[in-house]
Order: C-alpha cells, then sequence, then structure tokens
C-alpha cells in the first residue's frame, strides 16, 4: 500500500517517525540509526551517520506490529546545524519479512588481475599472439583496398594520436574535412600527425580503431585505407573486429599478470590496501611508484578495473601489505570507487 496524500502521510510521519527510533536505508539495504524532527515548510530533519549518499532521495524505515513503514523524501539541502534537509512524498506500507530482520552483510571485495604497466606488451611476442593476428588479418581484406591488424609494444604515431584523443581516426574522405565525424580524431591533427609519412594520393579513407588492453592502453589497431571513400558501416566493421581481438586478448593467459585473490583491509575512493603473497609476480610488479592495472572483484565478478600507484609495501607474517592510490580516474570510475566504498564498508584498516 502506498501513502501520497499530504495529509495522511504527516500522520503517520507524526505517529512512527518523529522523535522515534527509525532507520535510514542507503541503496544496498544496509540501515543506519536515525533521528526525525520536523522542519519548516513541511520538511524533515535527518541526523545520522547515513545521510552522506550519492543519491537525491532518502529511504526512512519504521515498523509497526510486523508492519514496515518506509518513507521516500526527496533531498532539499543542509541545516544550519548539520542536519539533512527532505521533503517526504510518500510512504509504502507492507508486512514484514523474514529479509527484513536480517542483519546487513557486506559483500567481500578483492583485488585481483593485477599487472605493472611496463609488462602489458610482452605477451605480444608470443607465438598464440602472433596467430591470432595471423586469423583475424584476413577477414575484411575483401572489403577493403588495404586491411591489416598492428600489434606493437612501441608507440606509432596513430596510437600517439588515438591516446592523446581518445578516439579513433575515421577519415572517411582525406580531401572532405567535414566527413570526419565528432566520434574521430579532428581532421587538421591527423593531416599534421602523418605528413611525414609516404602515403599513395589514390588512398582517400582511413580507419584505424584502438585496440585496447583491459581499457587502458592501446597496444594496437585495426587499420583499413580504401581508394574511394567509405562511410560510418564501414567504421562499425572495424570496430567489430577491434572487439574480437580485443576480448580474444582478454582471455589469453598473460603469464606477466598476477591472479591472486588479495583481500582488502583498507578502501577509500583515493587509495586502497591490500595483502598479497610472495610468490613469482611480487617483486616484478610491486615497486614504489610503479604503475600497475588491477580489478576490484567480488569472487564471482569483476566491479571495476582501475589503474594506480605503489605507494607503500610493508612486510607481514604471510603476507606484504600493499598501498596503492588510484591515478588518472575518470569521473565514472570515481563514481564506481564511491559506490563501492560505500558498499564494502573498508574505508579504515581491519585485522
Amino acid at each position: 500500500m502506498e501513502i501520497t496524500e499530504s495529509e495522511s502521510i504527516w500522520k503517520v510521519l507524526n505517529l512512527l517517525f518523529i522523535k522515534k527510533k527509525v532507520s535510514l536505508l542507503n541503496k544496498y539495504g544496509k540501515s543506519f540509526p536515525a533521528e526525525v524532527d520536523q522542519g519548516k515548510d513541511n520538511t524533515l530533519i535527518l541526523k545520522s551517520e547515513g545521510i552522506n549518499q550519492n543519491s537525491a532521495t532518502r529511504l526512512l524505515l519504521a515498523k509497526n506490529e510486523n508492519k514496515v513503514f518506509i518513507c521516500e523524501s526527496k533531498v532539499k539541502g543542509l541545516s544550519s546545524d548539520g542536519g539533512l534537509i527532505v521533503t517526504p512524498s510518500k510512504i509504502t506500507v507492507r508486512q514484514e519479512t523474514e529479509e527484513d530482520k536480517k542483519e546487513y552483510v557486506p559483500p567481500k571485495l578483492y583485488v585481483n588481475g593485477i599487472i605493472s604497466l611496463s609488462d602489458i606488451t610482452v605477451f605480444l611476442g608470443d607465438d598464440k599472439i602472433k596467430e591470432l593476428v595471423k586469423n583475424h588479418s584476413r577477414r575484411l581484406m575483401h572489403l577493403f583496398d588495404i586491411y591489416k591488424v598492428y600489434l606493437s609494444d612501441k608507440q606509432d604515431e596513430r596510437i600517439r594520436l588515438m591516446k592523446t584523443f581518445d578516439q579513433p581516426i575515421i577519415i572517411l574522405n582525406r580531401e572532405e574535412s567535414k566527413s570526419v565525424p565528432d566520434i574521430s580524431v579532428p581532421h587538421h591533427e591527423y593531416v599534421k600527425s602523418i605528413k611525414t609519412e609516404r602515403m599513395p594520393a589514390e588512398y582517400k579513407a582511413e580507419i584505424s580503431v584502438p585496440i585496447k588492453y583491459r581499457h587502458f592502453i592501446i597496444i594496437g589497431y585495426v587499420q583499413v585505407f580504401h581508394k574511394s571513400r567509405l562511410d560510418i558501416n564501414s567504421f562499425n566493421l572495424v570496430s567489430l573486429v577491434a572487439s574480437t581481438i580485443k576480448k580474444d586478448l582478454s582471455d589469453y593467459k598473460n603469464y606477466e599478470e598476477s591472479k591472486e585473490l588479495c583481500r582488502i583491509t583498507a578502501f577509500t575512493s583515493t587509495e586502497i590496501t591490500f595483502l598479497h603473497s610472495m610468490n613469482k609476480h611480487f617483486s616484478r610488479i610491486f615497486r614504489i611508484g610503479n604503475q600497475i592495472i588491477f580489478n576490484i572483484s567480488t569472487s564471482k565478478d569483476v566491479k571495476i578495473t582501475v589503474r594506480g600507484i605503489v605507494k607503500n609495501i610493508s612486510p607481514l607474517d604471510k603476507y606484504f601489505s600493499v598501498s596503492c592510490g588510484f591515478h588518472n580516474l575518470t569521473i565514472e570510475q570515481l563514481e564506481k570507487l564511491e559506490e563501492l566504498v560505500e558498499m564494502s564498508e573498508l574505508k579504515t584498516e581491519t585485522d
């Protein structure tokens, strides 16, 4: 049952919420004790350690006679004494279940899939990788005048361009700068960068789509040239091949990568500390100041892949404690990390 009429909402609030023992819920189901007072202009003032959530709404929970009352409110701002001002919008009433009686248990998070930035391209010389490139090098030969798959541990001019602008190269017609879509490296930057190359004049179009290792490092690209102009459908075809190669590379067992499931002991949106054993990967990956790429995962799936810089290494009885600061985060990554921190409750060192 939902209560949406203002007068009825306030009757329930005065009876069960205001100056009563209630809980503030976060989106993961964890509850925090909350104090609720009536504010001005049909608002409530909340005080609780759980008020800082990345959401425009707050959920208050009260129980009475085997029934659960959940008040949904919209955030308006902060009061002068640090409380949260909210406007109640509705109250949902339902029967209490066994699930409601259970205590929130945060999911266990781990660090895994760790590799040093300097070791990412080591595996590119393996025979299996060469065979993979050879197999994919035939896929679009019948559609374009020149088609090739390029993987390398060295950064050429095209990789530099795509890295700088974080965009593929989509030159549908070299003679028409307006033919270059917004999702491409700019036409003038492309022309300026490749002017030293001896490119036959008969090729009017080029598409180069980057191949990224775990969404971070460009280790090559799929490239086509054509004597007549191309269209965006050609780009979609090349992108499909690049995505397939990227998946094949991610499925490949990279021997430079540590697969150890490392327990996290401290976690904030700016840094993380975890435990790693002294194995064959340790001394190669973990050096103060070294850049690494790693996953933050549950035991079943990867939640986020991030880049970090090793800040501290401390020996313990059976493990080494490794602290890393997150590096070059996007807004989306930062929001995801804040969400994981809130979900995991690993904000300080634990035993």
